[in-house]
């Protein structure tokens, strides 16, 4: 997202989009990406479907889950959807119509919770919270609305939709929707003035896939989807990421960084004051589900320019697992998540920046929609500032320094920036050093590697490295102001005394009182 660090969403009250022919319909529900099984979007996950686009009621799009196809040999059939939205507590609906061609036929249509912080009982990273499930009778021939409600675990991080037929006889599905019924008193949807619909939402990303794949020249593997929420969700989605439970290593690391004066005492890197920020936020992608979220209170101007750069994200994903490896660093490598997130963002921005560009020379409003989007982003400035120091820089610099740096390499080796982008996704520069200096890289000599000094007295919790840039802000090199995009001074971002890159690592020894931070 602009502010991509931060995973936060969505819409309490439900947007309606009609269909042509389908005035019976229910209202869309912002959970629901995919409500027309729409072949172009393919979201649903399942082992024995084919799309069918007339073979729904009134002739519309449909999903044959094929009979005879059972995932794990248990003779089951099944379609799945996960929704990015919905929050822990929360009772849902799930309803989809469904037939039967060849016979009478029994499906199962269910609400699945997981946990994907817990371990399972098999030993897996997650956990089922189990489901809530209706059998549902269809038929022969007859279109049936199949529905069940259920409650969303406070525990729960992951939530599932699901329909089930065992036999070999087909299901078709078609018209899904999901629901929430449990809306807080007085909860309403955003001022539409100015902003878009759902349905324009989803209208203007199957174009602007297109820009994105001609600037990137990349093609998505799977379309990323697009939802639309409003205000409320998308700051409760991210008091739930706030909220999950960390390693006892990813603890250790908030613990050196509060010893080096990098976090206020008694807060984290993910620190519940940074959901202040999602009343700034415009939206972001999810990479584990390839949704794009936005929140539906932005102005057009200022949203289609984060869409592309959300998209952006998106193609960058499929080409080069750019989160996954982020993902993938270890926890204490601080200079590492740094560099990595800032070629993330810097790629996506870059990205977004050319589009405005072209809109520009087409006559279609590039620098209008420049203005917005800056006037948003000042906005969120304000807030970034009141962060700690940690927050600040891996808030504030991916961007900055990310669109900095990929200009800085297309300008010495007279790359394109789409090139620029890739070299620099596919080779990671090696440090937050490198990434300051993409005119005159600095050679990269012998590693420097701290031995485990545990003892009887002290166990060695955690360990890895700051860089160049959080040793200058350690060092208290004043706070960069949140400028422009096009005029970034990658100076400003470090000073002579945290100038290399081998004398930056940390280790922290101890609990609570008995704190011992090394820093060499």
């Amino acid at each position: 997202m602009l502010l991509r660090s931060l995973v936060i969403a969505t819409c309490l009250c439900l947007v309606a989009v009609p269909t042509a022919g389908q005035a019976d319909r229910p209202a869309w529900s912002e959970m629901l990406v995919d409500p027309d099984f729409d072949p172009e979007l393919d979201r649903w996950r399942s082992d024995a479907a084919r799309h069918e686009p007339a073979a729904g009621p009134d002739g519309g799009p449909a999903l044959v889950v094929e009979g005879g196809r059972g995932f794990f040999g248990t003779g089951r059939s099944r379609v799945s959807l996960p929704l990015v939205t919905a929050l822990p507590g929360e009772r849902l609906s799930f309803s989809v119509m469904a037939r039967c061609p060849d016979g009478n036929k029994t499906i199962a249509v269910s609400i699945w919770s997981y946990d994907w912080s817990a371990e399972g009982a098999d030993g897996g990273h997650w956990k089922s919270l189990g489901a809530t499930e209706a059998d549902v009778e269809l038929a022969q021939g007859e279109w049936t609305r199949a529905t069940v409600e259920g409650d969303v675990p406070q525990a729960a991080d992951s939530v599932v939709v699901q329909v089930t037929h065992r036999g070999r006889q087909d299901v078709v599905l078609a018209r899904a929707s999901v629901t929430s019924l449990s809306l807080p008193p007085g909860a309403a949807g955003p001022d539409q003035s100015g902003t878009l619909t759902l349905g324009e939402v989803q209208a203007l990303a199957s174009r602007l896939r297109a820009d994105v794949l001609e600037l990137r020249g990349q093609p998505f593997e799977q379309t990323p989807g697009v939802l639309l929420v409003d205000r409320e969700r998308y700051r409760r989605m991210g008091r739930r990421g706030v909220e999950a439970p960390q390693s006892d290593e990813s603890e250790a690391v908030d613990a050196a960084l509060r010893l080096l004066g990098l976090l206020e005492p008694g807060e984290g890197r993910m620190a519940s004051r940074n959901t202040e920020l999602a009343d700034e936020a415009s939206g972001h992608y999810d990479v584990h589900a390839n949704v794009v979220v936005l929140c539906g209170d932005r102005p057009r101007l200022g949203l289609e320019p984060v869409l592309v750069h959300e998209l952006g994200h998106a193609s960058d994903e499929f080409a080069f697992r750019s989160w996954f490896r982020l993902l993938s660093l270890p926890v204490g490598d601080l200079d590492g998540l740094l560099v990595q997130n800032s070629l993330v963002e810097g790629s996506a921005t870059v990205t977004m920046l050319a589009w405005i560009d072209r809109e520009e020379a087409a006559g279609r409003g590039g620098a209008d929609r420049l203005r917005v989007l800056e006037e948003l982003e000042a906005q969120r400035a304000e807030s970034v500032e009141r962060l700690a120091p940690y927050q600040f820089e891996s808030l504030a610099s991916p961007y900055a320094m990310g669109v900095a740096y990929l200009r800085g390499v297309s300008a010495k080796t007279g790359q394109s920036w789409a090139e620029a982008c890739d070299d620099a996704l596919t080779s990671p520069p090696a440090g937050t050093a490198w990434l300051l200096r993409p005119a005159a890289i600095p050679p990269i000599g012998e590693t420097l590697t701290l031995p485990d000094l545990s003892d009887d007295q002290r166990v060695r919790r955690a360990a890895g490295t700051l860089g160049e840039q959080l040793t200058a802000a350690w060092l208290g090199r004043p706070r960069p102001t949140i400028g422009r995009l096009q005029d970034v001074d990658l100076s400003l971002w470090t000073i002579p005394a945290s100038e290399g890159w081998r004398a930056d690592r940390w280790q922290l020894y101890g609990e609570g009182a008995g704190e011992l931070l090394l820093l060499v």
